[in-house]
């Protein structure tokens, strides 16, 4: 593994210094989908397509396919396990779990 330090996320301070995580942990890479998942697609010049469509007042049930595009796509370390559960007051909440994917042999 790398000695690489990156900021974590959400970004805060310890011990007068940005508190980091190390690459191509576990860690960094639910804080690089966290990341991707609080943009709203189309907040970032630079990057356009980053982030994802907020699904805030999406017709029920959520679909999120979208979240699952966008982590293949700009964070293809990651493996996710996406639940949908419905509340008795009829209100979705959406569950995202990160594990670091698998690399196939193949795959390199």
């Amino acid at each position: 593994m790398d000695s690489i330090a990156h900021i974590d996320w959400p970004i805060r301070v310890s011990a007068n210094a940005y508190a980091s995580c190390q690459q191509d942990t576990s860690q960094e890479i639910a804080a690089n989908i966290a990341v991707l998942f609080s943009f709203q697609r189309a907040t970032r010049i630079e990057q356009p397509d980053f982030g994802i469509t907020d699904p805030t007042f999406a017709q029920m049930p959520v679909d999120t396919t979208d979240l699952e595009r966008q982590a293949a796509r700009y964070e293809p370390r990651a493996d996710l396990d996406v639940s949908l559960t419905t509340e008795g007051d009829g209100a979705q909440q959406v569950r995202v779990a990160v594990r670091v994917a698998t690399i196939q042999e193949g795959d390199l």
